[in-house]
């Protein structure tokens, strides 16, 4: 199970050095929520709206004759949200924190624990039908 996951205590703990963030969630590429943890409970109205956001921003960047989304940042007067998505397996990793969150750390960690969100996602896939996996 992810949540029992190696690699998932590595990213969490690393992530750990990020102050001021409020929460990381991991979507995979069609929006589906694989794991998410926050300081407290977010409403998962959060969460469908970080989803959301995440569909309407690949459907600007199609519109708009950009290949994909691959990294955006939205802020508020309060909040940070950070989403970057993998450029080859496709999933976005996401941040969310409060208005002195350091983007420029931030990124670093993502960039340092995609590796680890990598073998996650992998061992989380399905086969295509028909196919073993390897």
């Amino acid at each position: 199970m992810i949540t029992q996951s190696p690699k998932l205590a590595f990213v969490l703990e690393r992530l750990s050095y990020l102050a001021d963030k409020e929460g990381f969630a991991l979507f995979g590429p069609d929006g589906t929520l694989l794991f998410s943890r926050f300081e407290g409970s977010p409403p998962s109205e959060v969460l469908i709206s970080i989803a959301d956001i995440i569909e309407t921003a690949n459907g600007i960047a199609a519109s708009a004759g950009a290949a994909d989304l691959s990294q955006m940042q939205v802020d508020w007067q309060e909040s940070i949200l950070l989403i970057h998505k993998h450029p080859d397996l496709g999933f976005h990793v996401v941040l969310l924190g409060r208005k002195k969150l350091n983007v420029g750390l931030a990124r670093i960690l993502i960039k340092e624990v995609t590796p680890a969100l990598e073998e996650i996602f992998d061992a989380l896939k399905l086969p295509a039908p028909g196919k073993e996996r390897s």
